[in-house]
């Protein structure tokens, strides 16, 4: 598989990404890379980024916030939005060990594409006119950040057949970890204008934590409308046969819907081919 697997998810990450909502994760093949793919097929979604600065005891300092749809970031390079950059880029990786304290666990809870249950036909691709611009990495440990609650029931429907899932990624994540001297450049435009951000190896304690959202701006749990997450994906992925297409049907029981969870999961997936 492109991700290359690692047991090994240290707590002292400089950089933390998560991704939130219709995006599809895609490594490339020898796992040096990956492009996340935004969907702006589906309307009702809207597209965010924001990096905050973590001090111990204190609030989060916002050091860059864009909202709205991406732009390209130049005629050369025609397909990104968003390039995150290391200095010593260490490649893709995911977390498939144990459950960690925090809460952090392995990807393979997450909605892979290419393979196991959710595995859709072989040469499936990303239609690129919808998925761009892209958000393009070089560095990253993925995994799980939070998956679907108890309280939330998946039943996964594929042609005639039905079955009831175990909690499964609903927030994807991924740490960096840099060397001293090291940074991480965050490279975006802002109507026309390039944009670049540093994020430098601290030794003063300070971390970063990078939000990435293509979600509905607000769903109220008792009387949002619901709709089918796998149906909008279809929208940027190649002809897929109905019969092989994938469908979500989530019920939220009474003591979560009083928490405020979405009736409908709004997860990013991975396609690992």
């Amino acid at each position: 598989m492109p991700f290359k697997s690692t047991n090994d998810l240290r707590d002292n990450a400089d950089v933390k990404i998560f991704l939130s909502g219709l995006m599809i994760i895609q490594p490339n093949a020898d796992s040096t890379a990956c492009e996340v793919f935004v969907n702006r097929a589906a309307l009702d979604h809207h597209f965010s980024i924001e990096v905050r600065e973590k001090k111990a005891n204190r609030p989060d300092g916002v050091v860059m916030r864009h909202l709205g749809p991406l732009e390209f970031q130049n005629l050369a390079d025609s397909e990104h939005g968003v390039i995150l950059l290391a200095d010593k880029p260490k490649g893709m990786e995911m977390y498939i060990g144990p459950a960690k304290p925090g809460g952090e666990e392995t990807l393979a809870l997450a909605v892979d594409l290419a393979s196991g249950k959710f595995q859709q036909p072989k040469g499936l691709t990303v239609d690129r006119k919808g998925g761009t611009p892209s958000i393009f990495l070089n560095d990253g440990t993925f995994y799980t950040a939070m998956k679907s609650p108890e309280g939330v029931k998946v039943t996964l429907k594929k042609g005639g057949n039905e079955e009831v899932l175990p909690p499964i990624a609903n927030l994807i994540a991924a740490n960096i970890y840099l060397d001293p001297n090291e940074k991480l450049s965050l490279r975006w435009r802002e109507m026309g204008i390039p944009n670049v951000l540093e994020l430098k190896k601290r030794d003063d304690g300070v971390t970063y934590e990078v939000y990435i959202l293509n979600e509905p701006l607000y769903v109220d749990a008792e009387t949002g409308e619901t709709h089918d997450e796998f149906q909008e994906y279809y929208k940027i992925l190649s002809e897929v046969p109905d019969k092989e297409k994938l469908r979500l049907d989530v019920e939220v029981s009474a003591e979560e819907t009083d928490k405020g969870t979405p009736h409908t999961l709004c997860m990013s997936v991975i396609l690992n081919t």
